[in-house]
């Protein structure tokens, strides 16, 4: 998951956020402020504070999912460089 421009590219504060799966197929892609509890969900454990959270739609078990460096470069299309 992570957040990417309207033409594919990474962004880091605006666009869209969009969720692929393990072979990179869409899906979900939202405005990032719309990432509700249609969308997302966390699920708790008995055995620690943390939650857990996951794409709602696959459920805890096959939603779960990772926000990162690498996680941001999966999800774009193109990649910019320099500044701007």
């Amino acid at each position: 998951m992570g957040l990417v421009g309207a033409d594919g590219r990474w962004e880091h504060y605006d666009g869209d956020l969009r969720l692929i799966d393990a072979v990179g197929a869409v899906l979900a892609r939202s405005p990032a402020s719309a990432a509700d509890q249609r969308v997302l969900a966390e699920a708790v454990e008995p055995w620690t504070y943390l939650k857990f959270p996951y794409y709602r739609p696959l459920g805890p078990e096959a939603g779960s999912y990772r926000v990162g460096p690498l996680a941001r470069l999966n999800v774009v299309h193109a990649h910019r460089h320099g500044a701007g």
